[in-house]
């Protein structure tokens, strides 16, 4: 019996990865179903995770949750956004007006363009097929990628971020994309912009978004509204990342004004309660206790099980260890789930 593991992609994984953005639908730019923009991410990806780097840089890490040979989901790291392709937020910034003859005395909320060049590390790709949703599969493919970072804390920038897909009505309109960012491109351009910046064509960004200050007073009410205030759908995600110590920064996506979280990466929960210990035995029934497990080499695999964890020695059932690619005495990273 398999059970599924979340590992490193590999280019004989394209094709199924390729339907899996397909189903993500609009609003995913990090994997958009482009397959030749695919082949060239999971090259590089395969490259990243073959390298020791010393310190972050354009690294991209691309995982996939396999259940048996099919892919049910995938997630992403990048190591650090920026870099050559810029990196583009808007930081919202309190800012004070005072004139006491008039009894003046305000604080007003500013949007500022802001463009980043040696930025955090961040989180992206999660997708999961539609007949998995709701099974565990989503909580592997996010969770278990910290377990990576956890292995391997040199590879990333000391903040992490993750950015959420913003607000829409229930005509799937974007109040801040048509109140706002609209008003610098075509009129029906969303998705087209958003492709294309996940696609990592950014130039248009520099030459046609606003550089000088949006002061969000003056505009319209359910535009305001919309600002750092995540999708519907983006609930259970955002809920996830919140357990995990991530909380809402002081910027929000250019296009759709959806929030942005980060954490330090090092404070991360699952980065700070994983530890290292010993596979003891390979051919007894599973433990009781609920856990994420990894093996932690460059060619990444980690599940989602139960096992019988005493001091730094772990049992796990031939499935893990199967799963894992182990052997009694191998050293794996393993975080208790309900830490």
């Amino acid at each position: 019996m398999s059970i599924p593991r979340l590992r490193a992609a590999r280019l004989g994984d394209l094709d199924a990865i390729v339907e899996l953005a397909r189903t993500a639908g609009a609003g995913l730019t990090t994997l958009p179903p482009d397959r030749a923009f695919l082949a060239e991410r999971i090259e590089r990806s395969e490259s990243a995770f073959g390298r020791r780097p010393s310190h972050p840089g354009a690294e991209e890490y691309l995982f996939v949750v396999d259940d048996g040979g099919r892919i049910v989901g995938s997630s992403a790291l990048l190591a650090r956004v920026g870099g050559f392709d810029p990196f583009y937020t808007y930081e919202i910034r309190s800012e004070r007006i005072t004139h006491p003859p008039l009894g003046v005395d305000r604080t007003l909320d500013v949007l500022h363009l802001k463009r980043d060049h040696k930025g955090p590390s961040e989180l992206c790709g999660l997708v999961v097929t539609p007949d998995r949703r709701g099974t565990g599969i989503g909580w592997l493919a996010s969770v278990g990628r910290f377990m990576f970072v956890a292995a391997f804390p040199e590879r990333f920038a000391e903040r992490m971020i993750a950015e959420i897909r913003g607000f829409q009505d229930a005509d799937g309109r974007s109040p801040f994309w048509d109140g706002v960012a609209s008003q610098f491109f075509a009129p029906n351009a969303f998705a087209e912009m958003d492709t294309l910046s996940g696609l990592g064509e950014k130039d248009f960004i520099a030459d046609l978004m606003p550089a000088h200050p949006i002061y969000l007073d003056l505009l319209a009410e359910d535009v305001r509204a919309a600002i750092g205030t995540a999708h519907s759908d983006a609930g259970g995600a955002l809920q996830l990342l919140r357990s995990q110590g991530f909380v809402p920064a002081a910027e929000v996506d250019i296009f759709d004004a959806g929030p942005i979280v980060e954490c330090a990466t090092s404070q991360i929960a699952t980065v700070r309660h994983a530890r290292r210990v010993t596979v003891d035995r390979t051919d007894g029934p599973a433990g009781e206790i609920p856990c994420l497990i990894a093996n932690p080499t460059p060619d990444f695999r980690a599940v989602a099980t139960t096992a019988a964890i005493d001091g730094d020695h772990v049992a796990i059932d031939d499935a893990t260890a199967s799963a894992l690619e182990v052997e009694p005495g191998a050293q794996v990273m393993i975080v208790e789930r309900n830490t």
